[in-house]
């Protein structure tokens, strides 16, 4: 029990400790569909919620970009908010035109409630880093 205890004042500590204001503001919904953006699109949503996710369970949240430059697209590492959250991506990563990535963001699951995190994918485009949340409630 203490054991329990002390890891989650631990995973809670971390995952307050992290200052996101640095990044730039994306807005969630139908504004990073449109094709405004020079050397990417995303393709799937940039807020991603689930309000029902099994307590510990194996949670994948999904998202994809689309090259859509001649100029290559270049991911250069992926950083979450905080370590109960992980994009599985081997960075660098280097997308030609037409090419789609799909990122994939792990929520650990073990504590329950309402979260929200972001995970920050740096990158060689005008929206840089380009952030992407998660939000929900494990029961």
């Amino acid at each position: 029990m203490k054991k329990e205890i002390l890891f989650s004042l631990i995973l809670m500590a971390g995952c307050h400790s992290r200052d996101l204001r640095r990044a730039a503001t994306v807005q969630a919904g139908p504004s990073l569909k449109k094709d405004v953006f020079s050397r990417f699109q995303l393709t799937g949503p940039d807020l991603i919620q689930d309000d029902s996710v099994p307590w510990k369970s194996d949670t994948l949240f999904s998202t994809s970009l689309r090259c859509v430059s001649d100029t290559p697209l270049i991911l250069y590492k992926t950083e979450g908010s905080c370590i109960c959250t992980t994009m599985n991506l081997a960075t660098p990563a280097i997308f030609k035109k037409g090419e789609s990535v799909k990122l994939s963001i792990r929520y650990n699951t073990h504590l329950k409630g309402p979260f929200s995190q972001s995970v920050l994918v740096f990158n060689n485009t005008e929206i840089n880093p380009l952030v992407i949340s998660i939000k929900g409630i494990v029961r």
